[in-house]
């Protein structure tokens, strides 16, 4: 959604922020470079696309009781409390919450639930998908640490020092006279 995308750029420009202040912060008498410049342009790409993500995962997890909520008014509305869903009427309901839920797509394509009944699917469907979520969080911020150990890698590299060489003052230097007082 739109809201993941902005927040999720807004997210990718505090990390960058945050990295070009580090890397300074560290090395005060360096410049950047116009490799630097562009492995910095590179960095922002991958992880506003990776905040994005995370962000719309996290949108995701805070409605999970609504996902659940409308699971089970899903399947109330067709199939008895009782009576065991099969795998065919899970995906029907995954997809009617996916319709639902359009950022859901991005995240979940299908599911096999089959053995619960349908008073047990609901709760059974949330907590797999809030799991999933848990653990796709999870490799969205190693997929970012990982980009900016590589980028700082790089940039340290590419980073040039300000020239240290300072112009010569020009001497004067005192004619010494042997002139005796007399």
């Amino acid at each position: 959604s739109l809201s993941s995308l902005f927040w999720g750029l807004l997210v990718a420009l505090a990390c960058m922020g945050l990295f070009v202040l580090l890397v300074k912060g560290w090395y005060k008498d360096a410049m950047f470079s116009i490799a630097t410049w562009c492995e910095l342009i590179v960095l922002f790409i991958l992880l506003s696309f990776q905040c994005t993500m995370l962000i719309g995962s996290l949108k995701i997890m805070d409605n999970i009781d609504d996902f659940e909520y409308n699971a089970k008014s899903l399947i109330d509305q067709y199939i008895p409390e009782d009576e065991l869903v099969t795998e065919e009427e899970s995906q029907a309901v995954l997809h009617k919450l996916i319709e639902t839920y359009p950022l859901l797509k991005y995240y979940v394509g299908s599911g096999v639930f089959k053995g619960f009944t349908a008073s047990e699917l609901p709760h059974e469907m949330a907590s797999t998908l809030n799991s999933y979520l848990k653990w796709y969080v999870f490799r969205r911020l190693l997929w970012c640490l990982a980009f900016v150990v590589i980028a700082a890698f790089f940039t340290i590299r590419s980073l040039s020092k300000k020239s240290t060489v300072r112009p010569k003052r020009q001497q004067r230097y005192k004619r010494r006279t042997n002139r005796r007082l007399r």
